[in-house]
């Protein structure tokens, strides 16, 4: 193709690319401008480019030798090096600045040159000589005789650029990072020299393009000290010196740009390379907070301006990035000597800065920057103690002097945090809770140091002013919760005595009272809830049990009367977690909670998840009694109740209350369980009297539960089809599986088989997983008692008789297969005898292997093996499984065919599952060695899987390896080998 054509028609191309309004237009001219820069000819392309007059087509050349270096590389790497040399040189003295976005592209690609090839060339010298048209010039006569500030500018752009793209590079290359250090490292001193010297005489943009140098290449030798032996400790000394001086001289808000890149550039040394400012941390420290010096009369001629202080916001973020950053480096020496009057100063500054004016977030971001300052700060005080106090000699006067020193700051820091989590607004934003849940964390740190006292102060500040209040609470819960987080199943109220006392002293004060007047408010409400839902140990106590009556008028006038859900929500799950964690001390308020549930029960328009809170919660406190007689009536009057709604149960719109009613069932059941260790939780003589009266459950609650999970779940049309009412019918069949003792959820063998049949012919696909998980929980704790006959029967209608819905479902393959797996893991003989159905199954487990899913994977590997291994068949089971897969009277084999589905299916299994397959090949291996051998070998020769055929000698070699091993762990890389020598692949 003629180049001149080419140059036409890309100038065509990329005029319609910023001309065109057409999207589609747009793709394809983008399409086809991508071809042109991958053309083997692009770097001539580009180059022709560069030459047009216009700054969208010239850039897009540079582009375009980017695209050719990336993909063709270098060759006649010093022609192009000065071709482009001399471009750059063009459009500087065109238009330095104009020119600028295509000039850094031609200075990056000048990079990548070097990059390929920088054994050969020193980019920094090359690019001066054409610069100067001297070949031989050197760094230093290059600045000593500069004719244009341009040509300055450029070479420090050339700097900043060649860090950048050396920083980019994926591969690592020590001789590169060598070659820097000794040559391009220097070349850059010399610079920085020249540039120290001249300071007072650079233009600010000068200093700002050295400054983004600096901060280029301060990133890249963090990175190249990571990874190569160069060190540069010594050698940034200059580099420091020169990024401080703008530091040293007397604030100027007219140079506040050249400030803000400065502090930029240290923080990056202080984050980066921190050992490098050592030297200079005094010097810094002076600066920052030394009278008169750059710090203070920065942050004082800011903050004295309003509109200063909100014209140059980022700046100061910036400035306090800084501070945090140098302090954190510093924090050790600073919590050494806090008596020292230096440091005390300097956290007498920084406690001004946390009192930042204004509402943080929104108005103001220095709070939440030295959140992390004040962490660091706390934790150091912590973890430093013991040094601490030996650094004062165990002097007991320094220790309190130092202690009130801390105790001082800290509380000072504490109140301002207080005052800014203040809600200032009744719509809180994101960014406002997640400033309010960082300085709660910092609190916590607070307390660890502070203990009571802190805690006293929050309580005392709860009072009329409901702003207040609700900062304060939302801390207490907070705290509460890390306290409590070890303490949980702690009852000692001597050691809680120090909260319980606060507590009580709190709730003394109408707390609830003053809430109760001022639902509306949403925020002080929600955090009160919270917070009652973690003093179970404070209304176990005798202190507290004296709230509970108060406590739970509260809660049941929200959840019964207060229109906003949310808040009705919160309140019962407040009200389950106290029932939960307190519920021998609120037996008297029996009566109560059965008049609220009783309706709750009736009233359509409750929330589920209450009503079932509610349900929970108030069994717990009957079961806690440990009356049996009193639990088997209240068992019945809330089965009644449920019972008595039936009318509802072909509502189609009453569907979730119907719903949440068999799931109320379902939560009698989960607190009804008792301790696995029955024997400690009753004396002996509740024990007889539980044993006794469940035996004869006079009352039938066993049946009442049954007839209720058949009204709901198998009478109703729409109701059977519904997955929740499933599961929940489901996990009550299996409340009592696990009993030792009769129970109220202790169900007869033959009732559940007969549930389990009657609902998979009333279930929907979603739902029949439930019923499968429910019989593996049946075989699981009951296979004991299970006849060949019933599994059968319940086997025929679970899994046979809608095996084309299981067909069409991965998961209810999966459940199938966990089905068998259970019953043959536990008691093979319920079904190896069963001729027909067991061979159903052979052939289902058979299938299984073609699925790729994994989860069938890692299942039908378990049913194969576990069938194989038998570890729970007697030796006749054992005998008879082996003829089993051995047999031959068909021609074919179980086992052939086995190993062939495992075989094949191991071929064609991606890398990732081969592990899932191991097992099952190994327990071949070893136990049907000779069999094995011969069916691997049959299945190899007669079918061509994989990329690879093999031929007979390498079958052979790897079976012979394979036996070699004799189905030990080493098995595994012999097969992994075959795989990826069938495969066509390599290890990596």
């Amino acid at each position: 193709m003629s180049t001149q054509l080419d140059v036409n028609n890309v100038i065509k191309h990329i005029e319609l690319l910023y001309t065109s309004k057409d999207a589609s237009q747009i793709n394809l001219v983008q399409e086809q401008l991508q071809q042109f820069q991958k053309h083997e000819h692009s770097y001539e392309l580009g180059i022709e480019l560069l030459k047009n007059q216009n700054n969208q087509v010239r850039y897009f050349g540079a582009l375009t030798i980017t695209v050719y270096l990336n993909t063709y590389g270098s060759n006649e790497f010093l022609i192009k090096f000065k071709e482009l040399s001399y471009n750059v040189q063009q459009l500087m003295q065109e238009n330095f600045n104009g020119n600028l976005f295509i000039i850094r592209k031609l200075l990056s690609n000048l990079s990548n040159i070097y990059i390929q090839n920088f054994e050969n060339i020193d980019p920094i010298l090359a690019f001066i000589s054409i610069l100067t048209k001297n070949e031989n010039e050197s760094v230093q006569n290059f600045l000593l005789n500069l004719s244009d500030l341009k040509q300055i500018q450029v070479l420090i752009l050339f700097f900043e650029i060649l860090a950048e793209e050396i920083q980019k590079l994926i591969t690592f290359s020590p001789e590169l990072h060598l070659l820097i250090h000794q040559s391009l490292f220097l070349h850059l001193l010399k610079l920085y020299d020249f540039l120290l010297n001249q300071y007072s005489n650079l233009s600010t943009d000068t200093l700002l393009l050295s400054l983004d140098c600096l901060s280029a290449w301060v990133i890249y030798i963090s990175k190249a000290e990571a990874r190569s032996e160069q060190r540069y400790t010594n050698d940034l000394n200059l580099l420091i010196t020169f990024t401080m001086k703008k530091l040293g001289e007397d604030f100027d808000v007219e140079k506040m740009e050249s400030y803000n890149k400065t502090f930029t550039v240290v923080t990056e040394f202080i984050d980066n390379i921190p050992r490098v400012i050592n030297p200079f941390k005094s010097k810094l420290s002076e600066i920052f907070f030394g009278t008169g010096n750059f710090g203070i009369t920065f942050l004082n001629s800011i903050f004295s301006d309003q509109d200063l202080l909100e014209e140059y916001r980022m700046e100061i973020d910036n400035y306090i990035n800084l501070l945090v950053n140098f302090l954190d480096s510093n924090i050790i020496h600073m919590t050494r000597h806090l008596l020292d009057e230096s440091t005390y100063n300097i956290l007498k500054t920084l406690i001004a800065l946390t009192d930042a004016n204004g509402r943080p977030i929104i108005d103001e971001n220095i709070s939440f920057q030295l959140i992390s300052f004040w962490e660091d700060f706390c934790n150091t005080l912590i973890d430093d103690e013991d040094v601490i106090k030996e650094i004062l000699h165990n002097d007991q006067k320094s220790i309190d002097e130092y202690n009130q020193r801390r105790t001082s700051i800290l509380m000072e820091v504490a109140v301002i945090y207080f005052k800014k989590i203040q809600r200032f607004s009744n719509e809180t934003t994101q960014e406002f809770t997640r400033y309010r849940t960082v300085v709660s964390d910092l609190f916590i740190l607070f307390y660890t140091l502070l203990g009571i006292p802190l805690f006293a102060t929050i309580c005392d500040s709860i009072g009329s002013d409901l702003i207040i209040s609700e900062a304060a609470i939302y801390l207490l819960h907070k705290i509460t919760v890390d306290i409590r987080f070890y303490d949980d199943e702690d009852d000692d109220d001597t050691r809680n005595m120090p909260l319980i006392n606060q507590f009580d002293n709190l709730f003394s004060k109408n707390l609830l009272e003053l809430i109760k007047n001022n639902l509306r408010d949403q925020h002080i409400t929600i955090s009160l809830l919270n917070l009652m839902s973690i003093l179970p140990f404070f209304y176990k106590s005798e202190a507290g049990n004296k709230y509970l009556a108060s406590s739970f008028e509260f809660l049941f006038d929200i959840i019964n009367n207060n229109p906003d859900e949310r808040l009705s929500l919160i309140a019962s799950k407040t009200v389950f977690k106290i029932c939960q964690n307190a519920e021998n001390k609120l037996i008297p308020f029996l009566p109560q909670l059965e008049l609220i549930l009783a309706e709750m029960l009736r009233n359509q328009t409750i929330d589920g998840l209450i009503r079932e809170r509610i349900t929970f919660s108030y069994m717990s406190i009957v079961r806690s009694q440990k009356n049996q007689k009193e639990l088997g009536d209240k068992i019945f009057a809330i089965l009644q109740i449920i019972i008595q709604q039936k009318q509802h149960v072909n509502e189609e719109h009453n569907e979730d209350y119907v719903t949440s009613l068999i799931a109320c069932i379902n939560e009698i059941g989960k607190a009804c369980q008792y301790p696995e260790e029955i024997e400690d939780y009753f004396n002996p003589t509740q024990l007889e009297e539980f044993k006794s009266y469940w035996s004869v459950d006079p009352l039938n609650i066993r049946s009442l539960i049954l007839e209720s999970l058949k009204i709901f779940s198998l009478d109703s049309d729409f109701l059977s089809q519904n997955t929740i009412v499933t599961e929940k019918c489901c996990y009550i069949l299996k409340s009592g599986l696990n009993e030792t003792i009769p129970g109220p959820f202790t169900f007869n063998l033959n009732l559940i088989f007969q549930y389990i049949i009657a609902k998979a012919s009333r279930s929907n696909t979603a739902s029949i997983d439930y019923i499968h998980q429910l019989l593996i929980s049946v075989i699981l704790t009951n296979f004991k008692l299970i006849e060949p006959v019933q599994l059968e029967q319940v086997l025929t209608k679970v899994i046979l008789d809608i095996e084309s819905m299981i067909k069409l479902d991965e998961d209810l393959i999966k459940s199938s297969l966990d089905v068998f797996t259970s019953i043959i893991e536990l008691k093979p003989s319920l079904l190896i005898y069963s001729s027909d159905i067991f061979n159903y199954i052979l052939q289902f487990a058979l299938n299984a292997f073609v699925k790729s899913e994994t989860s069938i994977i890692k299942s039908t590997i378990k049913f194969w093996n576990t069938l194989a291994v038998l570890k729970k068949g007697n030796q006749k089971d054992q005998e008879y499984i082996r003829n089993f897969i051995t047999n031959d009277s068909t021609g074919t084999s179980l086992g052939f065919k086995l190993i062939e589905n495992l075989t094949l299916a191991f071929i064609l299994s991606p890398r990732s599952n081969l592990d899932y397959y191991y097992p099952l090949l190994r327990t071949f291996i070893s136990k049907y060695s000779i069999e094995f051998k011969k069916w691997v070998s049959v299945v190899l020769e007669t079918n061509q899987v994989g990329k690879d055929s093999l031929t007979k000698d390498e079958i052979n070699q790897f079976i012979g390896k394979l036996m070699l091993t004799r189905g030990q762990r080493v098995a595994n890389n012999v097969l992994k080998e075959f795989w990826l020598k069938i495969n066509k692949l390599v290890e990596y």
